[in-house]
């Protein structure tokens, strides 16, 4: 069902709102704890009812559409800016016990603080019948939409082959990989990632196993085992170690009658 929002202003405040149908169910669960925590990532509730009619109401502050913020060309830091406040929802969801499922995946209907890419979604506290949506397919339609120079082309490549993975992506794997990417712990050669040289401390750690078994520099060992292997090509190797109860991104719709 194709869901309609209304867009006003009362003086320098913007709002969303959303009327809520006959026959949809509020979730007071859901609405209570939205309205009453600060919760990041999602647009502040609040609720009224006339005559039976129950209205949401959502404050935009200074937030723009998802669906603006793509137009522009955006560096590699906002990308993964966004990319990683739009999983920290999926996160905060689970952590809350809110149902995915209130979370409006709509471009439009997405908005973003557009000095810091972070993300605040619309979650709509309705009953359904849907446990999860299919977040792995969503996070594929922002990437599509998003504008990159040419030589970041191969680089957003990667992480849409990552999403693409026939099973599910854990969001505590790929929150953990786009947080490395944004703290520049791997160094971009050639369209792909190397580890850089370990520390001081690492080199002594190693040394009684490395050096006097082999007699072999650790600092070199270490390179040659991990060097020049795609960064997302290791990071698909680690999740396969992640417990099926997190939250995933990429599992089908279920739906209770199932």
């Amino acid at each position: 069902m194709k869901r309609v929002f209304t867009f006003e202003e009362v003086g320098e405040e913007r709002f969303l709102g959303y009327q809520v149908a006959v026959k949809e169910v509020v979730d007071l669960c859901s609405l209570g704890m939205i309205r009453n925590n600060q919760i990041d990532c999602f647009l502040p509730i609040s609720s009224s009812q006339l005559n039976e009619q129950q209205q949401l109401k959502y404050s935009l502050g200074t937030m723009v559409s998802l669906t603006q913020f793509l137009e522009q060309t955006l560096s590699r830091k906002q990308i993964l800016d966004t990319l990683i406040s739009a999983t920290k929802a999926i996160h905060q969801c689970h952590e809350w016990l809110l149902p995915q499922t209130g979370i409006v995946s709509e471009l439009a209907h997405m908005y973003v603080n557009p000095s810091t890419g972070q993300i605040a979604y619309v979650y709509l506290p309705i009953q359904s019948e849907i446990e999860e949506i299919h977040l792995a397919s969503f996070f594929r339609v922002v990437l599509d939409e998003i504008k990159v120079e040419a030589k970041d082309q191969a680089w957003l490549g990667d992480i849409k082959r990552f999403l693409d993975a026939e099973q599910p992506i854990s969001t505590s794997v790929f929150l953990t990989q786009l947080d490395q990417l944004l703290a520049n712990r791997f160094i971009e050669k050639e369209n792909q990632y190397d580890i850089p040289a370990p520390t001081s401390s690492e080199v002594n750690e190693s040394q009684a196993l490395d050096s006097l078994s082999k007699g072999v520099q650790p600092d070199k060992v270490l390179i040659q085992q991990q060097k020049r292997q795609p960064f997302f090509s290791r990071m698909f190797i680690k999740q396969k170690a992640v417990a099926v109860s997190e939250p995933q991104i990429g599992r089908n719709v279920t739906s209770k009658d199932e």
